[in-house]
């Protein structure tokens, strides 16, 4: 459907014909969802287990590329086939060196919550994810702090994200944790819905 409507269009219109045809469409798999509905589900406690990770791998990607401005060194766009990897900034074994109250029921449940947001993900290289995959904090920071080149980390891991409150923000770069994956995933999750807005069907 969407290659006859892009052949039916002028060579300069296919694009934004393909766009269009996307937005009609209502059938449950192939409904373009509207930007609350992709908001929900990238805010979605369980993202990194509910997507593929090619696709989780290809959400992060674009998020970079998104990010890059005219301020940017390098403005080229980052490519889904890089080699970089998903990493768990909060790692999925965090027992060992990230430890909680254990007999806070609360704390532990608000632990695991935050292990497979969108605010606890980024790209790392093959080589420094397997380094300090499951480590403590001080050696994660101190590692991809040294290597990160990517805005998806240093600007919301590293740097501030917009729009937190006063405190957050004062004391964004103490640590990593429950509320800062929180405040990161909103803050991600809505550069998504920038990127990629649900037009209007025509």
């Amino acid at each position: 459907t969407l290659l006859n409507a892009s052949k039916a269009a002028p060579a300069s219109h296919a694009g934004q014909r393909v766009v269009t045809e996307l937005a009609s469409m209502d059938a449950d798999s192939r409904r373009w969802p509207s930007d609350t509905e992709f908001m929900a589900g990238l805010l979605d406690a369980n993202l990194y287990n509910n997507v593929y990770r090619a696709r989780l791998r290809a959400l992060l990607t674009g998020l970079e590329n998104h990010l890059r401005t005219e301020k940017t060194e390098d403005q080229s766009p980052l490519s889904v086939r890089n080699g970089l990897q998903v990493e768990h900034l909060l790692p999925q074994r965090w027992q060992e060196h990230w430890p909680v109250d254990f007999n806070d029921h609360g704390a532990v449940a608000a632990r695991q919550d935050a292990v497979h947001r969108l605010g606890n993900l980024t790209l790392l290289t093959q080589k420094l994810n397997g380094s300090i995959s499951h480590g403590a904090w001080s050696k994660k920071a101190g590692e991809i702090g040294k290597h990160a080149l990517l805005l998806l980390t240093t600007s919301s891991v590293f740097g501030t994200p917009p729009n937190l409150d006063q405190t957050l923000a004062s004391t964004w770069k103490d640590g990593w944790d429950e509320e800062r994956i929180l405040a990161r995933s909103v803050y991600l999750a809505s550069e998504a819905v920038a990127a990629w807005p649900r037009p209007d069907a025509r």
